[in-house]
């Protein structure tokens, strides 16, 4: 077993201890769920078991239940096993947050501990299928194991990319799966829901697929609202992609963008922080009468210290290139009669045919 398994394996069986010096008939309880135990607090998940220590438990198996505080409920747990100092109780449902571990000897009034946090599932690394080595890409179809904490005994949903991932085994620290085939190449987001709570916070690139990303599209928003553009790609030169929306409305709303971006090259980029060309443009298109200039309002945000733009390019795949963009663009030129605000947000999404 290599040292990363070692040390969850001996933190599992370590669990999580705690004292309460208010509790009338527990005296600690750990959880088999907790990697992190001795920090003072009982961390668990749906499928965790709890081991609680006490008194005065009696000879009938007592009710033990969780109780969320806020709402009233009550998520009973199932005890496996018990004697009068006690207890060990399977989390078969829960909530996240803090719970009050309520254990009820028959015919008496319950004890109470607090408390027993239920935790969202925490991805900590991914690995090969032999879980020698962790990595960060994967092929289409290839096994490979997400290790992390709080996942739960439950088999819950893995999504990469949109694309939903074949769970091969699902334990509480780590899950078995196979990267989706029908995915693009690019860097994905991991979406991993036990059904109590989520992390999306990791992500892995895929290579070596066939699987364009989709058709091109532009969906843009300035300060929350969406333009209704019509997307107009521009020609890549250069090692740059441009892309042009002009919207068909009054006023008019003309967006290019320019990202430094190798089309020749299938792997995903790094993301480019000021390192991006973006001009935002309106137009009053109204009558005009003799040669007076349509008023314009224009923000433009180029390079360092100029605004800030981020374009993520995270796919690339088939002779395409998708990303998102998000920028603080400063304006730099206006004819309108009314001042326009000097900054607007920009923000949107982009795949483009190169």
């Amino acid at each position: 077993m290599n040292s990363f398994l070692t040390r969850v394996a001996g933190a599992v069986l370590a669990g999580s201890l705690l004292t309460s010096a208010s509790a009338l008939g527990i005296d600690t309880v750990t959880s088999s769920a907790d990697t992190d135990g001795g920090d003072g607090i009982v961390s668990s998940a749906v499928g965790g078991v709890l081991t609680i220590d006490g008194t005065a438990f009696g000879t009938a198996k007592p009710k033990v239940f969780l109780l969320d505080e806020a709402t009233g409920k009550k998520y009973v747990l199932k005890v496996t096993d018990f004697t009068d100092l006690q207890i060990t109780a399977e989390i078969k449902k829960a909530v996240l947050g803090a719970l009050t571990l309520n254990v009820q000897p028959k015919g008496a009034d319950p004890f109470t501990f607090e408390s027993v946090v239920i935790e969202a599932p925490d991805i900590t690394g991914l690995f090969d299928e032999l879980f020698d080595l962790e990595i960060d890409e994967a092929t289409p179809g290839l096994p490979f194991y997400i290790a992390g904490e709080y996942f739960g005994s439950k088999k819950g949903k893995l999504r990469i990319g949109g694309k939903k991932a074949k769970v091969i085994t699902w334990a509480m620290t780590g899950i078995l799966l196979e990267m989706p085939k029908k995915l693009a190449n690019g860097l994905w987001d991991i979406l991993l829901d036990n059904k109590v709570g989520t992390d999306a916070d990791e992500q892995i690139t895929m290579f070596g697929s066939d699987v364009k990303i989709g058709n091109a599209t532009l969906n843009l928003f300035i300060d929350g609202v969406k333009l209704k553009l019509k997307f107009t790609p521009g020609v890549p030169a250069g090692g740059h992609i441009v892309i042009v929306g002009v919207s068909a409305t009054n006023p008019s709303k003309n967006m290019s963008m320019v990202v430094p971006f190798d089309v020749v090259n299938d792997t995903a980029p790094a993301t480019f922080t000021n390192d991006a060309t973006l001009l935002l443009t309106y137009t009053e298109t109204g009558k005009v009468s003799g040669f007076q200039i349509p008023p314009v309002a224009t923000w433009i945000a180029s390079g360092v210290g100029v605004g800030t733009v981020q374009v993520d390019v995270n796919a690339s795949s088939g002779g395409q290139v998708a990303g998102t963009v998000d920028a603080m663009l400063d304006l730099q030129f206006s004819t309108f009669e009314t001042e326009k605000p000097p900054t607007v947000h920009l923000t949107g999404d982009f795949v483009f045919d190169a």
